[in-house]
């Protein structure tokens, strides 16, 4: 089962316009982030906080975008 980490974080990533290049340094490549925001890949909790902190994302807000999920009430909603 794929993680959707990776997922949320380019949400959160393209949502803010910022480009992976920005987001690698010396601890996180730009394949490695890229690998992990398609879920062929895990990163550590250390560096997903690293990167939220350039997002300026904390992570309630992380959380929060992964439990986001449509009701079936929000078709109906007028």
């Amino acid at each position: 089962m794929k993680s959707s980490l990776g997922k949320t974080l380019r949400e959160i990533r393209v949502g803010k316009q910022v480009s992976i290049c920005s987001l690698a340094d010396q601890h996180l490549s730009k394949s490695q982030i890229s690998r992990f925001e398609r879920g062929e890949s895990e990163i550590s909790c250390a560096n997903l906080i690293n990167i939220l902190d350039k997002l300026n994302a904390n992570f309630p807000e992380f959380y929060n975008s992964m439990s986001k999920k449509p009701t079936i009430t929000a078709f109906f909603e007028v």
